[in-house]
Order: C-alpha cells, then sequence, then structure tokens
C-alpha cells in the first residue's frame, strides 16, 4: 500500500487540496484491500425436501394467480399457500 501511495501522491511541495488526498488514499486502500464481499447464506438446507414442496407449492400457486390476476380463487389458494409456508418454515429455523 506504501508504495501504491507513493506512486500516486504528488510531491510533498506540491499545494494540493485534500480532496486529492483523500481519493488517494481511499483509491489505494480498495487496490490493495479491496471491498468487503459479503455473502448471503441461506438457513435451511437446499437438499430438505419438506422446504422445498412448500416452496414448489407457493411458487406454482403464485404462477397460477399471476396468469389470471381476476381469479380470486386462484388469490386465496396462493395466499394460504404463502401463509402455511412461512408458518413452517419459521418452525423449522
Amino acid at each position: 500500500m506504501v508504495d501504491k501511495l507513493g506512486e500516486a501522491l504528488p510531491s510533498p511541495d506540491a499545494a494540493d487540496d485534500w480532496s486529492h488526498l483523500k481519493t488517494t488514499v481511499y483509491n489505494a486502500a480498495v487496490y490493495v484491500i479491496g471491498h468487503k464481499r459479503s455473502h448471503h447464506k441461506d438457513w435451511f438446507d437446499d437438499n430438505d425436501g419438506e422446504a422445498t414442496a412448500l416452496l414448489d407449492d407457493m411458487h406454482a400457486k403464485h404462477l397460477a394467480w399471476i396468469q389470471e390476476k381476476n381469479d380470486t380463487g386462484k388469490k386465496q389458494a396462493y395466499t394460504q399457500a404463502r401463509s402455511i409456508a412461512q408458518k413452517k418454515l419459521r418452525y423449522m429455523k
């Protein structure tokens, strides 16, 4: 990082503003350290059959309702499936 800063900073004699120093230090730190990489991990196992079945049922009913937005029966089936899936997945957690 010191080498990168040394290359980017002007000579000490130059009268420069603080914003140049700030951006130079920031860019050097990003070059050397990089940005934080966060990885979101699911709390449930993808191979869990019960959880997968609940989610698949909910997604299928959602797609059926989206195709026919005016059908109240499909909307009710979707909201019920979503509610059941949320309750059971929270209980599994």
